[in-house]
């Protein structure tokens, strides 16, 4: 068993602006906690209703 040692520097970039890749299957999903009805998500459901 031989070990890799890499002596490449590494980056400097910072991990929170690193890109986050995007996947299609979970484009719906937001970012928000569902804690139950709300106003916003009332109303939104009434514009759907009526469309």
């Amino acid at each position: 068993m031989s070990v890799i040692i890499s002596n490449r520097p590494k980056s400097q970039i910072n991990i929170l602006d690193k890109r986050i890749p995007r996947n299609p299957k979970y484009e719906n999903i937001k970012a928000t906690i569902d804690t139950g009805d709300s106003l916003t998500k009332f109303l939104k459901r009434n514009e759907e209703l009526r469309a």
